[in-house]
């Protein structure tokens, strides 16, 4: 286990990347840019379906 904050060396070291939240243990492949990358896309992607199933909710969408 390494712990670190920084990314650059995290890039030259690691190959995967465990995040451990309150929902459990979830593992990334890659460097931690590629681990960041894939978090910010999560992101999007979650806060793209929050937004989508308000504009359901509210009648403005299908």
């Amino acid at each position: 286990m390494i712990v670190s904050h920084k990314p650059f060396f995290l890039d030259q070291v690691i190959h995967t990347t465990w995040e451990l939240t309150s929902e459990g243990l979830q593992v990334y492949g890659g460097n931690f840019s590629l681990y960041r990358e894939q978090k910010q896309l999560e992101q999007a992607a979650y806060v793209r379906s929050r937004f989508d199933s308000s504009m359901v909710t509210r009648g403005r969408f299908g």
